[in-house]
């Protein structure tokens, strides 16, 4: 039960670090390629109505790095899913 909670609390750690890397990437480039396109060979981000043209390694590295948010949120949520319903099965025996 402990290295459960521990790799919980890893993913838990690693979920807000990638949170606040795409949070400060986006406002740096100004939205993210989720919300961006792409049109005749530029790439642009997108936030809330404003885009803004960005290289296309940066479009690809934002595009990613949104992906990357919906991995590391869905694998905390499980794997707290998990963890809690170990610790039902087994808070008897934890007493």
């Amino acid at each position: 039960m402990k290295k459960r909670i521990y790799l919980l609390a890893i993913l838990v750690s690693v979920t807000f670090i990638n949170f606040l890397i795409f949070g400060i990437l986006t406002v740096k480039l100004g939205g993210d390629a989720l919300n961006g396109f792409t049109k005749g060979g530029k790439y642009f981000v997108a936030s809330h109505g404003n885009i803004k043209e960005v290289s296309k390694t940066m479009w690809i590295i934002s595009r990613y790095q949104a992906y990357s948010i919906f991995i590391t949120v869905f694998s905390t949520i499980i794997g707290s899913l998990l963890t809690y319903n170990s610790y039902i099965k087994n808070k008897d025996k934890l007493q």
